[in-house]
C-alpha cells in the first residue's frame, strides 16, 4: 500500500563516468596522467620481478618517449603484460584493479595499485590510446627463443564509445606499450 516497486537498480551512464574519470577535474593537471601511467608500468615490473625466479635474469625496464613534433607519448615496459582475460576483466573494466585478483592477494606481494582508474587519466592528454601487450606467463614452456609470445593489440578511445573492443593477435615480448 502506497509503494511503487520498480525492477530497476542503480543506472550508470557509461559515457558520463568515463568522462569524469578522464577529466582534468579528477586528475588536477595533465602531468598527473604521465605519473599514473608510469606508476602502472612500475607496478607491472614489480609484479613480474616478484613472480620471476632468479634464473630468469629478469631486468625491469620502462621507457618513456615524448615526441612533441608528432604529439605522441610512447610508454613501454617489460613488466607482467596482460592476457585477454586481464584486459577484459580488469583493464577495460573501470574501477576493477588487477590488484584485487587472487594472484595479488594470496601471496606476500603488496600491490601499489588500488582503484583501477589510473589508465583512464591518459584521456586528459589523448583521445585514444593504442595498446600492445603480452603476458610474461606465456614465456613458460615457450619454444620460441626470440623471447616473443602471443600478445594482443587494441585501441581505447573516449571520443567514440563502443560496446566492443577489437583484440588483434600480435607477437611481442612480454610487457605493455601505450601510444
Amino acid at each position: 500500500p502506497g509503494c511503487d516497486f520498480e525492477r530497476l537498480g542503480i543506472r550508470i551512464k557509461k559515457e558520463h563516468i568515463i568522462n569524469l574519470i578522464s577529466s582534468n577535474t579528477t586528475w588536477n593537471n595533465q602531468a598527473v596522467a604521465i605519473k599514473e601511467l608510469l606508476q602502472n608500468s612500475v607496478e607491472a615490473c614489480r609484479y613480474r620481478l616478484f613472480h620471476s625466479s632468479k634464473a630468469n635474469n629478469y631486468n625491469p625496464k620502462i621507457s618513456l618517449e615524448i615526441n612533441k613534433k608528432e604529439r605522441k607519448i610512447i610508454l613501454t615496459d617489460n613488466g607482467c603484460g596482460m592476457s585477454r582475460n586481464t584486459i577484459l576483466n580488469n583493464f577495460l573494466t573501470v574501477g576493477n584493479s588487477r590488484s584485487m585478483d587472487s594472484s595479488y592477494t594470496s601471496s606476500s606481494y603488496k600491490s601499489l595499485a588500488r582503484f583501477g582508474i589510473g589508465f583512464w587519466s591518459a584521456f586528459t592528454i589523448a583521445e585514444s590510446v593504442d595498446i600492445t601487450t603480452a603476458p610474461f606467463e606465456y614465456l613458460i614452456n615457450n619454444e620460441n627463443k626470440s623471447g616473443e609470445v602471443e600478445g594482443l593489440q587494441f585501441s581505447v578511445s573516449v571520443s567514440e564509445f563502443t560496446d566492443y573492443t577489437l583484440l588483434k593477435k600480435k607477437s611481442s615480448t612480454p610487457g605493455t606499450c601505450l601510444i
